[in-house]
């Protein structure tokens, strides 16, 4: 970077036209062509970047993409040394590297990372989910539709829970039945699914 701040590459190597697409010969007195061919999103990073690390002389690294005149666009890694000039410009000394497989694998990571999260929030959504109905089996399965209170299956059951229990303790047992609403004999008569629609 010369005093009055413009921009050119005294020496750079031949590999610079793999990562920006142009000669050591066109930026030799002018950069402009490599900041052409920036993406126009990183542009505003990386002269900011240029600019603090010539302020305080601090090493400028910076990953960023360039696009191609083809329509390709690749990463870059940038790595260089600041040096003051007695002139006052500043000059790096360091390298440029093509990181695009790098950033692919990446890119492929974060979306696996991203596919295994979403994966994970639609189980945890399925297990809620099947909770509740295994809840609402359990209820239907133990309460009568009609009367929403405990049927004959939660009756045996809890009775033989009970029965077992109270053998244990040698406690004697006694028990009462209602008939509500006369149904059990319906019941017994027509089955429970008639005695439900009655």
């Amino acid at each position: 970077m010369r005093p009055d701040g413009t921009f050119h590459f005294p020496y750079a190597s031949e590999g610079i036209r793999k990562i920006y697409g142009v000669s050591p010969e066109e930026v030799k007195e002018d950069a402009t062509p490599v900041f052409n061919v920036l993406h126009p999103d990183e542009l505003p990073g990386v002269s900011r970047s240029i600019y603090e690390s010539a302020a305080n002389l601090t090493p400028w690294y910076y990953e960023y993409r360039v696009c191609f005149v083809d329509g390709r666009v690749i990463w870059v890694l940038g790595y260089a040394t600041p040096r003051r000039e007695s002139d006052g410009g500043t000059i790096w000394h360091g390298y440029i590297k093509d990181i695009t497989d790098r950033k692919e694998e990446e890119y492929s990571l974060i979306k696996a990372k991203e596919r295994a999260e979403t994966a994970e929030q639609t189980l945890q959504k399925a297990q809620i989910r099947l909770e509740r109905f295994n809840k609402k089996l359990s209820q239907l399965i133990d309460i009568d539709g009609l009367t929403k209170i405990a049927n004959r299956r939660c009756f045996n059951v809890r009775i033989k829970q009970e029965w077992r229990r109270l053998s244990r303790a040698q406690v004697p047992i006694s028990l009462i039945m209602f008939d509500i609403d006369c149904f059990k004999n319906y019941n017994d008569r027509y089955g429970h699914p008639e005695g439900i629609c009655a």
